[in-house]
């Protein structure tokens, strides 16, 4: 897994250095070394940003049998705060470089629901509800370059550009405590009660990773520059793995061509050459992924015994970041 990451981001990066040689090797082109900050003429060609977040979603884990769901854990994402850095790198007129890097600053606050359907009647036959529930993971990476970008209407400085990118998402979650309704044998939704309160029940993390294609369209208004970025990628990769601490059970599951988009609308205010603020509104979502699923259970002993269950788990992730940045150009 870790060489596939690996291979993907020394891809990406080839194609975008391959593209820029071009453009400045080609015969007959006069290449503008005057370089732009977030689209601004007669910037410079290297900008920072310091940025703040906050972060909500929804993550959905599956567990399949007998051709059908038998459960499904919702773990809610209620409010994640994260800070991140961002530089841009401009190399002329026809290639741009783009990082950011974000982290969550505190645990963040969410919520899980897990339902089980045992019966073959629709109807779930357990739920349990855990609001004691912390968001101990939340990092995101993005690695980008823009490539000819397309000039539309020179009043605006409206361009269009062809992205080319990498992209990394990692969350976890930690239940704790909560309260129940199961079913006994032979009953139906007939047992309730709450389980120790702070105790550790479930821990689950979801990790993505793929190579992507998109688009950016951006426009300038006097000191005013407004954006949206389109991205989609058919290849995601990436793990999903659970700890049942109350049932000594770990889960876990290689992610495989999934799919994605995200899409995200961004405004800025430019003080002067060098300084400018910017707002910025972004959704992500990724289509359930099936995967063989792996369990291990710790046996009273030491011992562990194991079984993988094919197309046995799925995965899936939407998240919405509303975020706040100072963009500082040198």
């Amino acid at each position: 897994m870790k060489i596939r990451l690996l291979g993907s981001l020394v891809m990406v990066f080839a194609l975008i250095a391959q593209y820029g040689s071009a453009a400045r090797q080609t015969p007959g082109i006069a290449v503008d070394r005057t370089v732009e900050v977030e689209g601004r003429p007669g910037g410079v060609d290297f900008a920072m940003r310091i940025q703040s977040g906050h972060l909500t979603g929804e993550a959905n884990e599956y567990v399949y049998g007998y051709g059908r769901t038998i459960s499904q854990l919702i773990w809610e994402t209620d409010s994640l705060y994260m800070a991140g850095v961002g530089a841009t790198l401009k190399l002329g007129r026809w290639v741009s470089l783009q990082g950011d890097v974000w982290s969550k600053i505190t645990d963040g606050e969410g919520t899980m629901n897990d339902y089980d359907w045992l019966y073959s009647t629709g109807a779930w036959s357990h739920w349990s509800q855990h609001d004691d529930t912390d968001v101990t993971k939340g990092t995101i990476v993005d690695l980008s370059g823009a490539v000819f970008p397309l000039q539309m209407l020179e009043k605006y400085h409206l361009s269009l550009s062809g992205l080319l990118g990498f992209r990394m998402e990692n969350y976890e979650w930690e239940a704790r405590g909560g309260t129940y309704v199961y079913s006994s044998n032979g009953g139906f939704r007939d047992l309730s009660g709450d389980f120790t309160e702070g105790e550790l029940g479930i821990t689950y993390e979801q990790l993505f990773y793929y190579p992507y294609l998109g688009l950016d369209v951006a426009f300038l208004l006097g000191r005013f520059e407004g954006g949206m970025r389109l991205i989609g990628s058919p290849a995601v990769f990436g793990e999903a793995k659970a700890q049942h601490h109350l049932r000594d059970l770990e889960t876990h599951a290689d992610l495989e061509w999934g799919r994605m988009y995200a899409v995200s609308l961004s405004v800025a205010y430019h003080f002067c050459d060098y300084v400018g603020l910017s707002t910025s509104l972004s959704y992500t979502e990724y289509d359930t992924i099936t995967a063989n699923s792996t369990y291990t259970w710790t046996n009273s002993d030491g011992s562990k015994t194991t079984r993988t269950y094919d197309d046995g788990e799925g995965a899936s992730l939407q998240t919405a970041m509303a975020s706040l940045a100072v963009t500082i150009g040198f």
